[in-house]
């Protein structure tokens, strides 16, 4: 769908805690509480080898038929499969779902034309669907944009590597796990950020509200706000030094599998 290329994105990445349909069926539970144009209608899955498309009509109150959708195995084993659930041409929803957490997170991110969202009133709808999907995730991380915006400016990878540990660019709205909270000099220092707003979770996450509204996301005045809270975190330091860590791992790893590797010679 091209028009999700100018669209604006909630993205939300978890790491699962429950099964995955149980997931499916608590955030199908919330979506209609807040529009008809987040619940989805259909739900696809690709197969690559041979390749198909699977299709299927989504009924909210068989959240099964999701993960039957994604699992191409007879034991329905689950190894992480991508379903995208869509509503005409308003909405469309990326679902990375059964990966297991040590791995690899799952994701949910939802596209919303543009058309359809133009008011405040139609982004706080976003946003508090944002808000009850967060108790139900807990994301590590998550955010909504302005994609138009976003994709015109890609984040430099330095900063991307290290998205799930700390922040990868501020946004409009910023959803922040336990531990990213702490990583960023924690909730007293969360909560003293000079935005818009900012709130606790029940989880110990956090959302920071950069802006008063994603509406003016490409707006002069708020890249420059955006700039100002990613400035009181020193997240371009914090970024350096904990790429330094992990280069600092790497290569204690490698020495250590070079020495096993010659031990075992």
């Amino acid at each position: 769908m091209s028009w999700t290329l100018e669209s604006f994105k909630l993205l939300l990445s978890y790491r699962c805690d429950q099964e995955p349909v149980d997931t499916v069926g608590e955030v199908f539970s919330v979506l209609p509480k807040h529009g008809n144009r987040f619940v989805p209608i259909e739900a696809y899955a690709v197969d690559s080898d041979p390749f198909r498309v699977r299709t299927i009509p989504v009924d909210l109150a068989d959240p099964e038929a999701v993960i039957r959708l994604g699992c191409t195995t007879e034991d329905r084993r689950l190894f992480g499969f991508m379903v995208s659930l869509y509503n005409d041409a308003i909405t469309e929803m990326i679902w990375f779902l059964g990966h297991d957490p040590e791995y690899q997170s799952d994701s949910l991110q939802l596209s919303v034309h543009r058309d359809h969202l133009r008011s405040e009133e139609d982004a706080q709808a976003l946003l508090a669907l944002a808000c009850d999907l967060q108790p139900i995730l807990k994301p590590v991380v998550g955010d909504i944009v302005d994609y138009k915006v976003e994709s015109a400016n890609p984040v430099p990878f330095k900063y991307r590597r290290n998205g799930h540990t700390l922040p990868e660019r501020i946004r409009w709205a910023n959803f922040w796990g336990p531990a990213m909270v702490e990583g960023l000099g924690g909730m007293k220092k969360v909560m003293a950020a000079p935005a818009h707003e900012v709130r606790a979770f029940a989880d110990g996450g956090m959302l920071l509200l950069s802006t008063p509204t994603l509406l003016t996301y490409g707006e002069a005045e708020d890249a420059a706000q955006r700039r100002a809270i990613w400035e009181w975190f020193d997240l371009g330091h914090l970024h350096e030094e904990l790429s330094r860590v992990k280069e600092k791992e790497r290569r204690e790893k490698r020495r250590a599998a070079e020495m096993a590797s010659r031990g075992d010679a």
